[in-house]
Parts: structure tokens; sequence; C-alpha cells
């Protein structure tokens, strides 16, 4: 029995538009406050420029009533050529950084750090570990961005340190613990918890923006950032199918374009050689999504390579008939023909037929979207989520406390 309440402070690099910031505003959302304090913080100071790129999910944490600290630390320097200047500057901000963290840890007197994302790996873990604070570490897949083989130890060796590892499927999950090899800390398979906000706008203004005519009666889209993993390409040459066959269909690919804005013009680029650039919509939306699902009539997620992308469980609440890839854990949340329809990725012509397939049988599409809601409320609301997350949150400082506890004892007695 706890005789206060465990303060939990949740830090993640910044707060852009991701399943990573989603996971942490809904945990703040739905936490028991009765028996956890769960505190917000950013590495980062807001970048108005990175915001513009990949969207900023302050507002949400504003609206929902949720304090937001930033570290203020410095961001690494761009890429150089020279190996040991860029060496020497990892190392110095790796250094500061884990020591203001340090000693935020010590002065908010936090009971357990849960970092998100990559970012947080290196300077989350090294500070909680000098701090002796217990911390897990969420992280969507094994390997990090970087794919040098001496970042891949310092991930490795970062990771061995942390009390829990969290991840959103059980592929990825088993993805980490071949990666991080022995000793491998307890890794938990708990998907993201979804639960939408109602639409701002209406479903007539929203399409309006989208420039899509009275003529649009089906609509095609996907929810995801504007990168090359996402599947656009193929997303693309399957809507040429489509479109063919169907003359109210429309697609639409919301998301911010992560990579710079050339991605985007080479899928323009691709759709005018396709011939269906008038029924092709690349955007971004900076408000909030609901508006957006509320037009989609199927939703498609043609990605190449991914964890349990939020959006899909965001269609899944909404009852949306889905198209999705089986690439990392979709799998385990999609089952085939019951509550979506998987196909291969990279494979157009598979990717139409299944499109066609819900827009040609709209009480089968009907029947998918509701057994995807049954199964979304079972495994993916919020409440149940962050139910699992307090039990690993309880568990990380139960057994902090007994280890003090016994470290104490020892000490007292060598004394003696």
């Amino acid at each position: 029995m706890h005789t206060r309440r465990i303060k939990v402070l949740a830090i993640a690099p910044d707060l852009n538009q991701g399943g990573g910031e989603n996971r942490i505003l809904n945990i703040a959302r739905t936490i028991d406050r009765s028996r956890f304090e769960y505190e917000v913080a950013t590495l980062y100071s807001p970048d108005t420029a990175l915001s513009d790129s990949c969207g900023s999910m302050a507002m949400d944490f504003h609206v929902a009533g949720v304090k937001v600290s930033d570290l203020g630390l410095r961001r690494p320097v761009p890429r150089t050529t020279i190996r040991t200047l860029q060496l020497a500057s990892t190392a110095l901000s790796l250094l500061l950084a884990s020591s203001a963290l340090w000693r935020y840890l010590r002065v908010k007197r936090i009971d357990v750090l849960d970092a998100h994302l990559d970012g947080s790996v290196y300077v989350g873990l090294s500070a909680a570990r000098a701090a002796r604070v217990p911390a897990s570490i969420t992280l969507y897949g094994a390997k990090a961005i970087d794919q040098r083989s001496d970042a891949f130890a310092w991930r490795r060796a970062g990771l061995r340190t942390a009390g829990a590892v969290v991840t959103d499927s059980h592929k990825v999950a088993a993805d980490l613990a071949a990666f991080i090899g022995a000793p491998t800390p307890p890794i938990l398979v708990v998907p993201n918890g979804v639960r939408l906000a109602a639409p701002q706008r209406s479903r007539a203004a929203v399409r309006a923006d989208l420039r899509l005519p009275e003529s649009a009666t089906e609509i095609i889209g996907q929810v995801s950032g504007l990168v090359p993993y996402k599947g656009h390409r193929t997303l693309l040459r399957a809507a040429a199918l489509v479109i063919a066959e169907r003359p109210g269909a429309y697609f639409i690919c919301i998301g911010f374009p992560r990579v710079g804005p050339d991605y985007v013009a080479s899928l323009e680029q691709e759709a005018r050689e396709l011939g269906i650039s008038n029924r092709v919509r690349f955007q971004s939306y900076p408000g909030n999504i609901a508006d957006i699902w509320q037009v989609i009539d199927v939703h498609v997620h043609a990605s190449d390579l991914d964890s349990l992308p939020n959006a899909i469980i965001e269609g899944m609440s909404l009852g949306k008939p889905a198209v999705v890839t089986a690439v990392g854990g979709v799998p385990e949340l999609v089952h085939d023909e019951r509550t979506g329809l998987l196909v291969a990725p990279g494979d157009p012509p598979a990717l139409a037929a299944a499109i066609l397939r819900l827009l040609r049988c709209p009480g089968f599409a009907a029947q998918l979207g509701v057994a995807a809601t049954s199964r979304y409320l079972a495994l993916c609301t919020p409440e149940v989520v962050v139910r699992a997350l307090e039990r690993s949150f309880i568990a990380l400082h139960d057994r902090s406390a007994r280890h003090q506890s016994r470290a104490a004892r020892l000490l007292n007695a060598v004394r003696r």
C-alpha cells in the first residue's frame, strides 16, 4: 500500500505529431490521479521550423490541461563530414543533457522516469541511472534511425539499464529482445491507447478544404506522416487501378512532410504521370484530426514497414473499413477478413483489389468496421492501456524501493 502518490515524469524529445506523443497525452489525461503525479517534460524547447514540418501537439496538451515543462537542452548539431568533430559534439550534448535531466529528477523527487522515443534512450536512461530512479522506455522499433554500428552499441548498452521497455506489438518486442541481448530488461507489449476528440469542423468545410467536388462520392484516405516508408508510391499505383473503375473515387493523403517538401513534390509528379493528379490530394492538417476522419469512407495504410500505427487504431475506433499492409504488429490487431483486410506491402494490384472489394461490397465493409470497433474497445482505449502502464510504474517503483532499502540496511550494518 502506497502512502503517497508515485511521481512519474514522462519525457520526450519534442511534442511533434506522432504516436509516441499521443501516447503521453492519453496517459496524462487518463492516469489515476489519486495514485500518481504524472508530469510531462520535453528535452528541447519548441522549434518553429520543426513544428512546421512535423506538426505540433503543444496545443493538444494545453487544451487537455496538461502542463509541459521543457529542459531547454541544446539540439544535436547537424551531421558533419568530420567524424571526430561529430563524435565530440554528440558526446558533449549527451553529457550536458543527461546532467540537466539528472538535476531535474533529483529536484522534483521523481519516483519513476517514463521515457519515450529514440531521443530519450541515451539522455533519459543515463540520467535515471545516475539519479537512481527506475526508468521505463517506450520504443516502436529495435534499431535507431542512426544506422552506424557505434550508435547501435550505445543504444544496446543504454537499453540494458532500463527497468522496463514498452512497445506496442509482439513483433517489435521480439526484435527488441534480439537486439538488446542479455541481460534483457522486462519487455511489455502495450498498444497505444487512442480516443479522438469530437470533430470541430463540419464535414462540408473539410471537403471544401480538400477541394473535393460533389462528384467525389468515395473517399479513400491514408493518415500518416508524408515519409517514404509509409508506402505512398504503392498507394498511388493502386489508386490508378481503382480510379479506372470507380468514377467517384478520390484519394487523400493527410500528414506532415517530415522529410521536407521534395518527397511530396515527387509524389505529386508521379500522380501526374499516372494521370490521376486531379483525383489525389496531399495535405497537412494542423487541426483536430477527427475533422479529417469524418470525410474518409475507406481507410488505407500502405506502409512498407511499421510497428502499429496510431492511425489504424483511430480508424478502428471510428468503425472505418480498412485495407492495411501486413507489416510489423499490424496483423496482431487487424485480423484479415474479420476486422479489416490485410495485403502484402509493396503490391499495388493487391492493394487496389482489396479497396475495390470494399467499395463494391458496402455491407461487408460495414461489417468489418463494426468488428474493428469491438476490437478497439477491448484492447486500445486509453483506460485499458493506462491501467497496464500503471501496474508497470508501481512494479518499477516497488522494486526500486526494495533495492534501496536493502542497500541502506547493508550500509548501516557496515557502519556498525
